[in-house]
């Protein structure tokens, strides 16, 4: 199948942007969300995704072949390339997108880990978790680790606070659209509360991707698949460097498709 450029499957992460206004926003919904309506064949569509806005996007990243993530050759390198992240808090949550070049339909089922690390305070952990052998240049309050769907704690997700006890009354589930490539996932906010923020300070996040339990052959040892922080991954040094903060913009890029 011929692909698009990867500069334009970044910009295909703002395509909400041309969805009809009235579709656009409202409550976050983790999962498919209600029905919008049938079209001729019978098929139902549902709001999937449509609940985010373009606002919400905080980073892109490149993709395909100009990006440099860590290669496995197994089928489902595109399932670990990041190109967008979305971050909303609302009604005593937060809520976290993220959306891939190609997820690959059961990616997550032994391919796919999915990351996000907070820095919310002074201090935090400065290890990142599951064995990824890297460090990070932002030690976290809390790390949210998405395995799969499901609520099991320790097999579907884990949520860690900087003392590596695990938070298991934190967690609002995840849901994986390999048709839209993409994955939302959540937290409550009072899990950062209880991890020492403030409520106030500015969160960071460190977004990025593994392989289930695979090690690489980086000489700084991350195991790290894709980030959209650091473009090397950790992989010379074994530290994850730089963030992307809560109120960052994503800026604006330009999109057509024929």
């Amino acid at each position: 199948m011929t692909r698009p450029s990867p500069l334009s499957l970044a910009a295909a992460a703002l395509a909400v942007l041309a969805l009809p206004a009235v579709l656009l926003g409202g409550p976050i919904t983790i999962g498919p969300g209600p029905a919008l309506g049938t079209d001729r064949a019978g098929v139902t569509w549902y709001q999937d995704f449509q609940d985010w806005l373009p606002t919400d996007c905080r980073a892109l990243d490149e993709a395909g072949t100009v990006d440099t993530k860590y290669l496995y050759n197994d089928g489902y390198d595109d399932s670990r390339d990041i190109v967008a992240f979305y971050h909303r808090e609302e009604n005593g949550n937060l809520y976290f997108r993220v959306d891939l070049y190609d997820l690959a339909l059961g990616a997550e089922n032994g391919y796919l880990d999915l990351y996000v690390a907070i820095d919310a305070a002074s201090g935090g952990q400065g290890y990142l978790p599951d064995f990824l052998d890297c460090t990070t240049d932002r030690p976290w309050e809390l790390c949210v680790n998405v395995y799969r769907s499901g609520g099991t704690y320790g097999s579907d997700y884990r949520v860690y606070d900087a003392s590596w006890s695990n938070v298991t009354d934190a967690y609002l589930g995840s849901y994986f659209n390999s048709e839209l490539d993409a994955v939302e996932f959540g937290i409550t906010r009072q899990a950062l509360l209880n991890a020492g923020w403030n409520g106030t300070s500015s969160l960071t996040f460190q977004v990025f991707t593994a392989k289930d339990g695979a090690a690489s052959s980086c000489p700084g040892h991350s195991n790290r698949a894709d980030s959209i922080e650091d473009h090397v991954r950790g992989c010379s040094d074994g530290v994850l460097n730089g963030c992307t903060a809560a109120s960052a913009p994503a800026g604006v890029v330009h999109y057509a498709s024929i």
